[in-house]
């Protein structure tokens, strides 16, 4: 209160007193182990969610934009699309390739319409594409890439299981 900077200082008990009347103060809070559990288990969701949004832009910005950017306005969260990338992201591979050949490697089973249009798409602007080419060094990172963001994806459907499972045994 004086504006000293003593550790010993006599009025200790008015500031504490002052900062409690303000509402600046904080509450011990232990709260039951399901609910530590659940606040632990959405803190590991978000910081999850945080490396799968870091997986896809790097993926987009790195691989696509500099090898591939014709695929980038057909990228999206389908198996398919990273399936293109960790396979197929050479666009000289693609168009070496007969369509049904590369459908089968990039989307193997039952395709409705619109999968076959925009694998048709994908399939046509390879040949004409404008990105650098893919060493096997790049082949490499796209697979590590794509097989790392489909083992964060499945630890986010994991977490999630978990964090329902916690949920059941709240009466609420």
């Amino acid at each position: 209160l004086d504006g000293r900077w003593d550790k010993h200082d006599t009025k200790d008990a008015a500031n504490v007193a002052d900062l409690i009347s303000q509402g600046k103060c904080q509450y011990y809070d232990h709260p039951s182990m399901p609910l530590r559990d659940l606040r632990a288990l959405l803190a590991l969701k978000r910081r999850l969610k945080k490396e799968e949004h870091g997986y896809r832009v790097r993926i987009r910005n790195n691989l696509l934009a500099q090898y591939f950017p014709e695929l980038d306005q057909y990228f999206g969260d389908s198996s398919d699309s990273l399936a293109i990338v960790r396979w197929c992201l050479n666009p000289s591979f693609i168009a070496g390739l007969e369509y049904e050949d590369f459908c089968r490697l990039v989307a193997p089973g039952k395709r409705n319409t619109p999968k076959e249009l925009r694998l048709q798409a994908i399939w046509k602007k390879a040949v004409s594409s404008i990105g650098c080419a893919v060493g096997e060094g790049v082949e490499f990172e796209a697979k590590l890439m794509v097989e790392g963001l489909r083992e964060i994806r499945g630890n986010i459907k994991a977490t999630e299981a978990n964090i329902h499972e916690i949920c059941l045994q709240f009466p609420e």
